[in-house]
């Protein structure tokens, strides 16, 4: 799949979708993908808050998600990342 990068054919390692035009807000259930090393989805339209399960993906090195509509301040989970 364009924008979604995987290792060994069964572990999702990277989300890339950059200027998408996603809209929708994140779900927490990113957080299964337990091998993710990169998240970036900026420059689309997604909104609500960010998911503090988020914090939960011990090898995620990169999270892009600027310049959206995200209410709320970043969970202190993330910061745990």
């Amino acid at each position: 799949w364009e924008g979604i990068l995987c290792w060994d054919k069964a572990h999702v390692i990277g989300i890339h979708l950059v200027k998408n035009n996603l809209r929708g807000t994140l779900p927490p259930e990113l957080s299964l993908l337990k091998n993710l090393k990169e998240l970036a989805m900026d420059e689309n339209n997604l909104s609500g808050k960010i998911p503090p399960e988020l914090g939960n993906l011990t090898f995620l090195e990169v999270i892009d998600i600027d310049n959206n509509e995200f209410t709320g301040s970043i969970p202190d989970e993330i910061f745990s990342v």
